[in-house]
């Protein structure tokens, strides 16, 4: 845990994370964010090249997603692979395992409950893609309060995760490619969340409120 990823705005230092958390829960709660958003960026840029292959009139959202992710990998991935280099390779291969699982389950509940609210929309793979990647950046923002609230429990100190700009970004381009396509939130689909969810709890304890 390195002050790259604690939010300009708090009084928690490293050394209270290590103190009041293991190396594995601190690891984490650093880890798994990123993780799951970079997944989210993954389906996003899918949606992207779907966009450019069909010459869609999506340019601007598309250079918008462009420069998110490139961003999101400049501002997160790059200096967390820098500080930690080839060490934790093994289980940052854990865990884009055990996520990916989990949102392929998902996508595939996603694209089936667009087809059945939209049976006459068609371009499913793009919307399941868009709609993929805004819910799981849904539930990394979700995921990052309730690390918060852990966080501030433990150590009893004011801590607020920060959300990378490029998130927000990237989620409001998305929509703006959905347009009118809005997806209900069913139980179907919120079961699968839950799947998810069960499955990041797993490998964070944490508790995240649906």
């Amino acid at each position: 845990m390195t002050n790259q990823f604690l939010p300009l705005q708090t009084e928690v230092t490293e050394d209270d994370i290590l103190r009041h958390f293991t190396l594995e829960e601190s690891f984490r709660m650093v880890y798994l964010p990123i993780v799951l958003t970079k997944s989210a960026m993954e389906y996003a840029d899918f949606a992207r090249r779907i966009c450019v292959e069909r010459r869609l009139s999506f340019n601007r959202q598309c250079r918008e997603i462009r420069w998110a992710l490139d961003e999101y990998e400049r501002r997160n991935i790059y200096h967390y692979r820098t500080m930690h280099g080839d060490e934790l390779a093994g289980k940052v291969d854990d865990f884009f395992d055990q996520a990916d699982n989990v949102l392929q389950g998902l996508w595939h509940t996603i694209k089936d409950e667009l087809s059945r609210q939209y049976p006459d929309a068609g371009d499913y793979d793009l919307l399941a893609n868009i709609y993929m990647a805004v819910i799981v950046l849904d539930y990394v923002a979700k995921l990052e309060c309730a690390i918060s609230r852990m966080i501030q429990q433990r150590t009893r100190k004011p801590f607020s995760a920060r959300i990378p700009k490029e998130c927000n970004l990237l989620r409001r381009t998305l929509m703006q490619i959905a347009g009118a396509y809005r997806m209900e939130n069913t139980p179907t689909l919120r079961t699968a969340i839950v799947a998810l969810a069960e499955r990041a709890n797993g490998m964070i304890k944490v508790t995240v409120t649906h």
